[in-house]
């Protein structure tokens, strides 16, 4: 699919969804840049764990990619080392691509 697609089925969908599926939705459209200034999200603390840790993952891998520039300011290897970044956001580009279309 190309991002033009992930981003209009990602649009159709978000309004249905509920909970962690309706964030990481819209974390996915902040991260292909498809939203809106006035519809960015904020970052919601995260909840209870749950049996689905999938979607978890995806959502803190999001949001770390969404905020790779605030920590690039802060100490070395405080959040993420040098080497990391790049697999994050290789895996935030995959998820968002796949698993939110």
């Amino acid at each position: 699919m190309k991002k033009a697609d992930v981003i209009a089925l990602a649009n159709e969908q978000v309004e249905i969804l509920r909970d962690d599926y309706r964030e990481f939705t819209e974390l996915a459209l902040v991260y292909l840049s498809a939203a809106k200034g006035e519809d960015l999200v904020t970052f919601r603390k995260p909840g209870a764990p749950r049996k689905a840790m999938w979607i978890a993952k995806l959502i803190y891998s999001l949001k770390i990619a969404l905020s790779e520039s605030q920590i690039a300011e802060l100490q070395p290897g405080t959040i993420t080392n040098s080497f990391q970044s790049p697999k994050i956001r290789a895996f935030t580009t995959f998820v968002t691509h796949v698993y939110a279309a």
